[in-house]
């Protein structure tokens, strides 16, 4: 019998589950917070969470592209800072209550991505950085937006 962690793409197939995971929060947790969900938060929040994740990978991209740091062809990880942006635009617009299932998520996140040789830990760690700063950027932005009472 061969355990799971046994075969060679356990860990990159374990990073592909967490950002599965990370979306299935992201895209089912508005659902989650009344008998009867109002359409029009939901769809801002999956709005700010997409925004989020686009923007993370558009980063990501150029920063592989113009080589930001030379010697490391693929810094920052993008799959590490989608998911720190994820972890972190749940927990910023939804409540800490999601913190104790997306926190966790982030150092199993970096373990697959080292073990699988995807990445090494600056990379990981540049990662980490873009994805946190930019989910919490957008976050903060969104929830300005929001915060302003309306004249009715």
């Amino acid at each position: 019998m061969t355990l799971p962690w046994n075969y060679p793409e356990f860990a990159h197939d374990l990073g592909g589950t967490i950002l599965f995971v990370y979306g299935a929060l992201i895209a089912q947790e508005p659902l989650l917070h009344e008998p009867k969900p109002r359409w029009k938060e939901t769809f801002l929040f999956w709005a700010r969470a997409g925004a989020a994740i686009v923007l993370t990978a558009a980063l990501a991209e150029l920063g592989k592209r113009v080589q930001v740091w030379p010697g490391h062809p693929t810094f920052p990880s993008g799959h590490m800072a989608q998911a720190a942006a994820l972890c972190v635009s749940l927990v910023r617009l939804r409540g800490r209550r999601w913190a104790w299932l997306a926190v966790p998520l982030l150092p199993a996140m970096a373990w697959a991505l080292w073990a699988s040789h995807a990445h090494d830990l600056p990379e990981i760690l540049g990662g980490l950085v873009l994805g946190t700063f930019v989910g919490w950027l957008t976050a903060l932005r969104f929830s300005r937006e929001t915060a302003t009472p309306s004249r009715t």
